[in-house]
């Protein structure tokens, strides 16, 4: 059966009506086929292509972006953490950028709560849409991961609620606080008495508290590898091999400098230990 020819419009004569009909012209067969099919992308060859343009451009010059938000569209898909993190871990190390959401933040830092290498230096300061469910899932993180033991959150703690703050100082007076030796908070965003509790929970008095401790342990039994590696986990601010990796971690071109391996905070060590290399 043929297909119905479409009618130009009454008013349309001349050549106008001529250029009509051509634009109008009805297919069918294989013409109809190969019009068709440039318009219909599944899901399978739109991934291909994202994948194709990734590949050349890079990842982050491809992801698409809300002109309205500044962030990731909605449905769009969370990055994966890589296997291996650097010892200095920025947020492009973890797959994220400064207009990252906060579900796909959220979602990278429960990857990292569970990874089995962990950085030593984390720097979550730059994700401008870092709120009170990424602080959650980074407090989690901490308590899993105790490698980790220089941390900036930097402006990030603008956008958060009173009530996370308190949390976030709760972390720093328990146990799991003695692990952060060196902080950062921005000065201007975050407020007085969140700095004022933070510099108590991680300042100088706990931190000579722990590092006693592990002297203790180094002169009490000295010949046990096991105190020497408890005494490491202790104080890994004070351990060469951390010093080492630090050194040695990649860094973009805009975030060079000894302070931003130590996480950009106020107090980093200016000497190792010899004895727990």
């Amino acid at each position: 059966m043929a297909h119905p020819k479409p009618v130009a419009p009454a008013h349309v004569s001349g050549l106008a009506r001529a250029r009509w009909v051509k634009a109008n012209k009805t297919l069918s067969g294989a013409p109809a086929r190969d019009a068709r099919l440039p318009d219909v992308l599944t899901k399978a060859k739109r991934m291909n292509v994202e994948k194709s343009v990734q590949q050349t451009l890079g990842h982050s010059l491809c992801r698409p972006v809300n002109s309205a938000t500044g962030g990731a569209p909605e449905g769009f898909r969370p990055p994966k953490l890589p296997r291996r993190l650097p010892a200095v871990c920025l947020a492009t190390s973890l797959g994220l950028d400064p207009h990252s959401p906060s579900t796909h933040i959220v979602h990278v830092l429960r990857q990292l709560r569970g990874s089995t290498y962990a950085p030593r230096s984390l720097l979550v300061h730059q994700l401008k849409h870092f709120d009170d469910a990424c602080l959650d899932a980074l407090l989690m993180v901490l308590a899993r991961q105790p490698r980790i033991f220089a941390l900036n959150i930097g402006e990030a703690t603008g956008s958060l609620s009173p009530a996370a703050l308190e949390r976030l100082i709760r972390h720093l007076q328990s146990p799991y606080g003695a692990k952060i030796a060196c902080l950062y908070l921005c000065d201007t965003k975050t407020p007085v008495w969140v700095r004022n509790a933070a510099r108590v929970a991680t300042g100088q008095p706990r931190r000579k508290a722990t590092e006693a401790q592990a002297r203790a342990i180094l002169a009490t039994r000295t010949a046990s590898r096991q105190a020497l590696q408890t005494a490491r986990d202790l104080v890994p601010w004070r351990d060469p091999r951390v010093w080492r990796e630090l050194a040695e971690a990649p860094l973009p071109s805009d975030a060079t400098g000894t302070n931003v391996r130590w996480a950009m905070p106020t107090w980093h060590p200016k000497k190792a230990w010899p004895e727990l290399a």
